[in-house]
């Protein structure tokens, strides 16, 4: 079993299951509007969604969209810190967490380009996409660097999502703010745990 911790993201990968195996082999986990800054501070919640994994299942941990989209650059117009260091933070934070759970056989996977959605939460200060796809490049550099270091696959997708201005393409767009099922299949997800596939 593939298990999807995360936010509404994870969507893609139920929605590709339902229409590619007559039994299920994705159950998603968390729900939406997570944030990976939220979740690193509370690693009882992810343990809670998690006792269901058995030591065989593979856990992919989808997070981070949010804060990019949303609260780096918020935090960077109120408070006057630099975006890079708010990063810095989160991936420390949300890292922590994914450590807590090292047992599992558990893969990060990294944050898609930025979407079309506007300022959908009415918040004060709203970075343009422009501004958003380069607070998402540096938080996926910062998380990539961070597996790295701590031996924890790291699954980059944003290269072959990314349009030639950064932005989600639109062939791989279901809506203003999500990436399509189809995205799922550029992952191969043998490359990380071998006989681990998506679909029978």
């Amino acid at each position: 079993m593939i298990y999807v911790f995360g936010d509404s993201h994870r969507a893609r990968f139920i929605h590709y299951d339902n229409h590619n195996n007559e039994v299920s082999l994705i159950k998603p986990l968390g729900r939406s509007g997570l944030t990976a800054h939220g979740v690193g501070g509370k690693p009882e919640y992810i343990a809670e969604e998690l006792s269901v994994v058995e030591p065989d299942d593979v856990v992919l941990f989808v997070l981070g969209e949010v804060d990019c989209r949303v609260h780096f650059y918020l935090h960077h117009r109120q408070d006057c810190i630099p975006i890079k260091k708010l990063i810095s933070t989160t991936v420390k934070r949300y890292g922590k967490a994914i450590l807590l759970f090292k047992e599992y056989q558990i893969a990060v996977l990294d944050v898609i380009p930025a979407v079309k959605q506007g300022n959908a939460y009415n918040v004060e200060f709203y970075g343009s996409r422009e501004e958003r796809s380069d607070i998402i490049v540096e938080f996926n550099r910062q998380l990539g660097k961070w597996c790295k270091e701590n031996n924890i696959p790291f699954i980059a997708t944003h290269h072959l999502l990314a349009d030639s201005h950064g932005f989600l393409k639109v062939k791989y767009s279901v809506d203003d703010a999500h990436a399509s099922e189809g995205t799922v299949e550029l992952i191969d997800l043998n490359e990380y745990f071998p006989g681990a596939a998506w679909c029978e």
